[in-house]
C-alpha cells in the first residue's frame, strides 16, 4: 500500500512539474518579479492598502479621510489590475488554483465532513 501511494505521489508530481499551466505561471512569475514597473504599482497599492486600513482603523471611519483613502486604494488597485503582466498572471494564477481545486476535490472529497449531511464523511 505505501509502496502503490507513493509511486501514485511522485507520477503525480511528474505530471504536475511538466503541466503547462504551472509551467506558464511559473515563467510569468519570474517576468513578474523582473518588471520594476510591475513592482511600483504592486507597492503603491499595498501602501494605499494600509493607509486604507489606518483611516478606518484610527480614524473611526472618519468621512473627511475615510472615503479619499478608499478612492485612493480603488485606483492604485485598478492601475495594477490592469496592467498587462498583471492580468495574464491573473489569469495563469486562476488556471492553476483551477487546478489544484479538482486535485483536491479527487483526492480529499471524500474524507470531507459535511454539516449538511449530518457530519458524516462522503464515503
Amino acid at each position: 500500500m505505501k509502496e502503490t501511494t507513493y509511486r501514485a505521489l511522485e507520477t503525480l508530481k511528474k505530471a504536475l512539474d511538466q503541466d503547462e499551466r504551472i509551467l506558464t505561471l511559473n515563467a510569468l512569475d519570474q517576468e513578474v518579479n523582473a518588471d520594476p514597473k510591475l513592482m511600483e504599482l504592486s507597492l503603491e497599492a499595498k501602501k494605499k492598502a494600509e493607509g486604507y486600513a489606518n483611516s478606518l482603523y484610527f480614524g473611526q471611519d472618519d468621512p473627511e479621510k475615510t472615503p479619499p483613502a478608499q478612492h485612493e486604494l480603488y485606483l492604485a488597485k485598478k492601475e495594477l489590475d490592469e496592467y498587462p503582466l498583471s492580468q495574464q498572471y491573473q489569469k495563469a494564477y486562476y488556471a492553476v488554483r483551477r487546478l489544484y481545486a479538482e486535485l483536491d476535490e479527487i483526492l480529499f472529497g471524500p474524507y470531507q465532513y459535511h454539516l449538511s449531511c449530518g457530519g458524516k464523511p462522503h464515503a
